[in-house]
């Protein structure tokens, strides 16, 4: 009767979906591992029917897509665990300290950030033949010490444009001053200086298609593993799909891309979007495309949109956290639009959920 009512109050967290037993997941911890009953995985359970508060949170955020019976994703911890050296099945940042933000002109229409404002944002940098000038074009996000999630399109630049993808920057805010600080004019309250790191690997999803922009998902494996810091962190991904537009109304975007007033921002902007659902977004771009469901739709008001600049950057959501106030989660990368802010039209992201297996098995061990 007690085993019972534990499972219970589990179940009552899921959405009955579609999900078989052995299927691959990621655990909160970041850890690859299967889809298992709870009640065969016994760590997992034992540590449910002991009461812990901890090991009942870890064991909802561990939730498969289930069928007929609730389903683990069924690793070897019963709680979030401090970062620890990676290996090959535990590539991603784990809970314990990704997508925390210490705070409760690209963006069409965005908003200021504050300075310690999504400290996974990364800016990928351009260099112009035969030249040493660095110009920042996409946008990108730090997943873990090694890798940085953006677009394929930001990987796969025409030969003829005269730019190769060369440099990553983390821990940036003002582009145009060497060092950020709260107050500009005295120097105080000031960040780390950025970190500039080369590219040793670029990898764009082999099945994206320019003419649609399906599949517009890349990794970038820097030269060498990222120390995190308050300015640099890594932002946490997804561990289910489907439930957007169900359990959220408006997902926010940043980046330094093109505003209102022109070409980029200097400064890290911010917006939030309304969420469209599949249908509706479908219908509104009509014969323009065919949105699939491993897009996401958000946006369409005018005045506010993502633009050119803002490709490969974030489209996220946080939840509430029993220990820290938010915890940010990217569910979207800005892929494409018809224009930028244009009524009526809400910009195409790439749906991070549905590219987790492939962003797992095109990362290696550090």
């Amino acid at each position: 009767m007690f085993n019972n009512v534990v499972i219970i109050s589990l179940v009552c967290f899921l959405e009955v979906l579609t999900s078989e037993i052995g299927d691959k997941c990621i655990t909160p911890n970041g850890e690859l591992a299967t889809c298992q009953p709870l009640t065969s995985c016994d760590h997992i359970f034992q540590s449910v029917l002991s009461l812990d508060d901890s090991a009942i949170e870890f064991a909802k955020d561990s939730e498969c897509k289930y069928a007929s019976e609730t389903l683990i994703c069924c690793g070897k911890a019963t709680s979030l665990q401090p970062e620890a050296d990676f290996s090959e099945n535990t590539l991603l940042a784990n809970r314990s300290v990704c997508g925390l933000d210490k705070n409760v002109d690209r963006i069409y229409g965005g908003q200021l950030t504050n300075l310690e404002d999504f400290p996974w944002m990364a800016l990928l940098g351009y260099k112009k033949n035969y030249t040493d000038t660095i110009s920042f074009k996409c946008g990108g996000t730090l997943i873990n010490n090694r890798y940085v999630l953006t677009a394929a399109h930001c990987i796969r630049i025409k030969p003829e444009s005269g730019f190769v993808l060369h440099t990553v920057r983390l821990g940036e805010w003002n582009v145009t001053s060497d060092i950020d600080c709260h107050d500009m004019k005295l120097n105080l309250d000031c960040a780390n200086p950025v970190v500039d790191v080369l590219i040793e690997q670029q990898i764009a999803h082999p099945r994206y298609s320019k003419k649609t922009g399906d599949n517009d998902i890349g990794l970038l494996r820097l030269q060498y593993n990222i120390n995190y810091t308050d300015f640099i962190q890594p932002i946490c991904l997804p561990l289910g799909e489907g439930l957007i537009e169900k359990y959220t109304k408006e997902l926010t975007v940043s980046g330094w891309g093109a505003t209102e007033r022109g070409p980029s921002s200097e400064v890290k902007l911010k917006l939030q979007l309304p969420v469209l659902p599949y249908a509706m977004c479908q219908q509104k771009f009509g014969r323009i495309a065919n949105i699939t469901d491993n897009q996401i739709c958000a946006g369409g008001e005018k005045g506010k949109d993502a633009c050119q600049g803002d490709s490969g950057g974030p489209l996220m959501m946080y939840k509430e956290t029993s220990t820290y106030f938010k915890q940010w989660y990217q569910e979207g990368i800005v892929s494409w639009g018809v224009a930028c802010g244009r009524h009526g039209y809400p910009a195409i992201y790439t749906r991070v959920s549905k590219y987790l297996m492939w962003i797992i098995e095109n990362m290696t061990k550090f």
